[in-house]
């Protein structure tokens, strides 16, 4: 399996898990869990599936998924020192834009998936930020190590970093985005973004 379908596959996973549990305040794995668990109902609802529900039922995950993603802060630190250069208006249009690229590549595999069942090895928390360490293992026996950053605003953990076998999605971004702007505009950027979303 690629690097990119690691990556698709860590998308889908951070909420896909599985038992039921309630999101406490300062618990990151719980609060994760409680969103997949709301996904998973919408995923097994029979009133749900097939293809005319399509619409209704990715724009239903959609909202879960916004819930649990902080999209600015992997804008972010996506775009580095770029950030800061930004306009207000450039800044709140790449976020929408991001965002919802992140979430149509997720939505392309979540009903592509073989994945066996996800382990959790460990959740560590230092002040405001968290990690959660997770391994993936498919249906094939293959095991992938999983790590995702949360960050903690008012009660609720947020995930601004996924990494796949040490491989940061972040990380994978900005190299991409910064060889955009190394050799054109944000302005270009945007449209290609832009035209990726259509």
């Amino acid at each position: 399996m690629g690097i990119k379908n690691i990556f698709l596959y860590s998308l889908y996973l951070i909420f896909l898990l599985i038992p039921t549990s309630i999101a406490w305040a300062g618990k990151a794995i719980d609060q994760i869990r409680e969103t997949s668990d709301r996904i998973l109902v919408i995923l097994d609802k029979d009133s749900l599936k097939g293809v005319e529900n399509t619409d209704q039922r990715n724009r239903m995950i959609k909202e879960l998924i916004s819930e649990r993603f902080d999209w600015e802060e992997f804008s972010k630190r996506t775009l580095a020192q770029h950030w800061n250069e930004q306009t207000t208006k450039d800044k709140e249009e790449f976020i929408a834009l991001f965002g919802t690229l992140l979430e149509r590549t997720y939505k392309d595999r979540v009903t592509n998936h073989s994945i066996g069942k996800v382990i959790y090895d460990e959740e560590v928390l230092n002040g405001n930020y968290g990690l959660v360490r997770v391994r993936i293992i498919t249906l094939e026996q293959k095991e992938y190590p999983v790590t995702y950053k949360v960050l903690l605003k008012g009660n609720d953990w947020l995930v601004y970093d996924i990494s796949v076998a040490g491989i940061s999605l972040v990380n994978n971004y900005r190299v991409q985005f910064r060889d955009i702007l190394r050799k054109s505009s944000f302005q270009e950027l945007l449209a290609r973004l832009r035209e990726k979303v259509k």
